[in-house]
């Protein structure tokens, strides 16, 4: 077993102290962008039985489908269901853990210079601060600035990039077991000549342990798969003292070596052939280079952090590409000069571009994104801590004060970036500010705006995506919900519309469905229901089994007065198959339109099992309840939508009608005023509630 000394647990206190200050405020942070989408349809993350039949389905799931990560987001479901703050507590833990993981290795290792040829070097005692050898400062410096780090908070506040720290978690786990399972002891016995001996001995449970995590670490996240090269990199600067050792200890590196290699010829269409994002290579190493470089001045200047970078491509080596080439070959030049010279420095270089070499061989919807630089982060942390160590030893005054300047400066930062994340509307703001010809933040700030009935910003943000080119069919759609909700039919009729002549691409099945549903809808309002008709049925030539289409259309027959045609398609709507929270609360209505009130009950507990965050699902399913006389049951859904989304007028206008059913006057006047104070002042739905506010002064 690891033993932690009095040294090693003050250091993981300190480190949890400073973590918990500098992140403290994320806690309260909200599902954003994939946390949504991911969180909520990944179902299997909600029933331990769907999980095991997903995994026995395709083993490769394992590590292609990145199983352990989403066995850590069940077992959160588990006991947080939807509340943000158990995600966030265990991200902060895997954060802090990674930190000092990375301590330990540096401590046990780096500091200590523990190379097999060579005896330990002496302590620095007199030239180190607080206590702390030379080493061990190095250690808490490199663990500290790696932890405050504000280009991290992506990967720590943002929920679903969860991945990003724990395959570095990973990845330092499986190099400590390794180095612990391939080493001599620190004294090693004298032998007969009394000469000390170096003869190695493997312990087994740590060597196993070290390809656990290597495997958890590429069930993770796929990046993990420079482990090895991270290892040998590492044994060669640090454990082996010269050529011989290095070569007799290649066999411990072996088994790594053919698990890449297996999986590289099993996954390899993964690498090169990504069924999404197809991009020509020479363009994708170009534009990525000058992307590595950008990370660095990240990582030197914090200033710019950002959700959604707008990142030019480059097809041609312009002259962008061949500075940032020339920067990266002069530090990989630099790490050659220098290895000789600080092993650390030289390292740390070496280690920032390999955790970044994956990114070059795998083309994501993405170029940037600021979690991906999270392992390569360490690298960056252990080369100003060196340089901090250097300082010091001739300035030691100018070193403690550079280190603490430092600190401060990361921590504040990234106390200011997690206020970012506290809100999707402040969220995307920044986005749209930082990166203003990029339309999918204009998209998704519509989105929320919508959800929040702030329809004239919403319309106003869509229509500047339009204006700047956006052919997201995504924009068209939101705009029309919001000119919908604005009861602007006919806007709304207009701009759906648009998209059939070619103003945006709608390929996508799911896109297209969206579009019928929405244009039905439309038509439905408007009354014209053999309109709506026609749009709800050419979704089922997509999907013939919709509970959600079939139930749309029995409604239009019931309108028309052909309770004939209305009770045929009620019928094959409870015939259908549903595949989420919209079929389920379609069957319900059918069920209740048939007379079968329990088995619509039964559909209505149903649809939120899918899609637990799904705010408008919840709130059909609480306004039926709500309707259908049960307020108890409304008032519950209306109360979970208000903690999704804190700032949704609508959860609180149910919460109140929910609350002046049972006679509550006090707690339905109190969500009342709190949803007229979220909606804006020329919002048509104010009028209602001042009318329901009356009401509740008797």
């Amino acid at each position: 077993m690891l033993k932690i000394t009095i040294r090693k647990r003050t250091v993981l206190i300190f480190l949890t102290l400073i973590g918990l200050l500098a992140y403290f405020n994320s806690f309260n942070v909200p599902f954003h962008y994939d946390d949504i989408s991911f969180l909520r349809e990944k179902t299997i993350i909600k029933s331990f039985r769907l999980f095991s039949d997903w995994i026995t389905e395709d083993y490769s799931r394992i590590i292609t489908g990145r199983a352990f990560l989403l066995f850590t987001f069940y077992l959160n479901y588990i006991v947080n269901e939807l509340d943000t703050f158990g995600y966030h507590l265990v991200n902060l833990f895997i954060h802090i853990t990674t930190a000092f993981l990375f301590y330990l290795l540096i401590a046990r290792y780096v500091d200590k210079e523990n190379v097999i040829s060579n005896p330990p070097s002496p302590p620095f005692s007199k030239g180190g601060m607080g206590g702390f050898d030379k080493g061990g400062l190095r250690g808490v410096v490199a663990a500290s600035l790696f932890l405050l780090h504000p280009i991290n908070t992506e990967s720590v506040t943002y929920i679903s990039s969860r991945s990003s720290e724990l395959s570095a978690f990973f990845i330092l786990a499986a190099m400590l077991m390794f180095f612990r399972a391939t080493t001599p002891p620190k004294n090693p016995p004298l032998t007969k000549g009394g000469q000390e001996g170096v003869k190695q001995k493997i312990h087994l449970g740590y060597y196993i342990s070290s390809v656990v995590f290597f495997l958890l670490g590429l069930s993770t996240k796929e990046s993990a798969i420079v482990t090895p090269m991270l290892l040998l990199l590492f044994d060669l600067y640090f454990i082996s003292g010269g050529r011989k050792d290095f070569r007799a200890r290649i066999k411990y590196h072996l088994p790594f070596w053919i698990m890449v290699i297996a999986g590289f010829f099993y996954y390899s269409r993964y690498i090169t052939s990504p069924a999404m994002y197809r991009r020509p290579w020479l363009m994708h190493i170009f534009t990525e280079l000058k992307v590595f470089v950008e990370y660095l001045r990240l990582l030197i200047f914090p200033v710019g952090l950002n959700i959604d970078h707008d990142i030019k491509v480059s097809v041609s080596p312009d002259l962008a590409v061949i500075v940032s080439a020339a920067m990266i070959g002069g530090l990989i030049i630099l790490a050659v000069f220098l290895r000789k010279r600080n092993r650390v420095l030289s390292f740390s270089i070496l280690w920032f571009f390999l955790n970044l070499a994956p990114f070059l061989t795998i083309r994501l919807q993405d170029f940037m994104a600021e979690r991906w630089v999270y392992a390569a982060s360490i690298g960056f942390a252990l080369f100003i801590s060196d340089l901090v160590i250097v300082l010091s030893g001739k300035y030691k005054k100018t070193g403690v004060f550079a280190v603490v300047c430092l600190a401060v400066f990361f921590g504040v930062f990234t106390h200011m970036r997690n206020n970012v994340y506290k809100d999707p509307i402040t969220l995307w703001s920044d986005a749209v500010k930082k990166s203003p010809e990029k339309i999918r933040p204009y998209t998704n700030l519509c989105a929320y705006y919508a959800e929040r009935k702030e329809l004239d910003k919403a319309i106003g943000i869509c229509e500047t995506a339009i204006k700047k080119g956006s052919n997201q069919a995504e924009t068209y759609i939101n705009l029309a919900l919001c000119y919908f909700f604005k009861d602007d039919l006919n806007n709304a009729e207009k701009v759906l519309l648009s998209l059939t002549e070619g103003k945006a691409k709608i390929s996508d099945k799911g896109v297209i469905e969206v579009y019928h549903y929405n244009l039905g809808s439309i038509y439905k309002k408007k009354k014209e229901y053999n309109r709506a008709i026609e749009e709800y049925k050419k979704i089922l030539k997509i999907n013939p089994q919709s509970p959600a289409a079939l139930g749309l259309i029995a409604e239009c027959y019931y309108h028309l007065g052909m309770r004939d045609k209305a009770d045929e398609y009620a019928r094959f709507t409870i015939q259908g198959i549903p595949q989420n929270g919209e079929d389920y609360v379609m069957l319900a209505k059918s069920f209740f339109h048939l007379g079968e009130n329990r088995k619509g009950v039964e559909s209505l507990n149903k649809a939120l099992i899918p899609d637990p965050l799904n705010i408008n699902i919840r709130y059909a399913v609480a306004t039926i309840f709500l309707d259908g006389g049960n307020p108890e049951a409304a008032y519950r859904h209306f109360s979970v939508m208000a903690k999704l989304s804190p700032n949704h007028a609508p959860a609180y206008a149910g919460m109140g009608k929910a609350m002046l059913a049972k006679g509550n006057l006090e707690e339905a006047r109190k969500h009342f005023n709190k949803a007229l104070s979220l909606l804006p002042p020329d919002s048509p739905d104010r009028k209602e509630l001042l009318e329901l506010l009356a009401r509740t002064q008797g």
